[in-house]
């Protein structure tokens, strides 16, 4: 019944006759355009984004192509640029934390008076806490380990929710970053981001 039988790893499977003539017209086509491209090759002319052109005019849409990547390249570094510019000028000094009990909270034990302070208040209490709070002191050590103008400090506020070091200092999640600049002001708001963090450690350098 024009069946052809083939045997694969012991296993019998039946092939339908049609698909000789199917694996014919796929190695006809591909003949056919293997001597097409052979033909186009002869003519000077180049494959480029799915069209047959001159070699002049490839070139041509390259450039074009590179010089709209490099315009959106540039677009994206102003965009970001003036992102970080309006952040900065969003940024304030002064700001005030307070306990529980309406005492504002005094950091002038953790500061340096001659330079700028970073403290990070961290928890070693919860593996989750301790990894973010590890990652987080990584990269500002990593960026400020030769920079004598900064002073980095930590506090373990362990079990952060209810410990008492936590409530003196007003600490409300860890990893937590305050940055303080050489009036003993704070620069911003707490935060856990990093970024965030050089922003602010940038506003206390240009603000002095």
């Amino acid at each position: 019944g024009g069946v052809m039988v083939f045997i694969v790893n012991g296993r019998v499977e039946e092939i339908p006759s049609g698909f000789q003539t199917k694996v014919d017209a796929a190695r006809s086509n591909s003949e056919k355009n293997r001597a097409e491209y052979e033909e186009k090759v002869k003519q000077g002319l180049v494959l480029y984004d799915g069209r047959w052109m001159k070699a002049e005019e490839r070139d041509r849409l390259q450039q074009q192509s590179a010089a709209q990547s490099a315009a959106r390249t540039a677009a994206r570094a102003s965009s970001y640029q003036q992102s970080r510019q309006n952040s900065a000028a969003e940024i304030t000094k002064g700001h005030e934390l307070y306990k529980e009990n309406g005492e504002k909270v005094n950091h002038d034990y953790l500061l340096d008076s001659r330079s700028i302070t970073v403290i990070i208040f961290y928890s070693e209490y919860y593996s989750s806490w301790a990894s973010r709070c590890r990652a987080l002191t990584a990269q500002l050590r990593g960026k400020y380990q030769n920079d004598r103008e900064i002073v980095i400090r930590r506090m373990d506020v362990e079990y952060y929710a209810d410990s008492a070091k936590a409530k003196a200092y007003a600490v409300t999640g860890v990893p937590e970053v305050r940055v303080f600049d050489n009036d003993g002001k704070m620069v911003g708001r707490p935060t856990s981001d990093f970024s965030t963090v050089v922003q602010y450690v940038d506003f206390a350098k240009n603000t002095r």
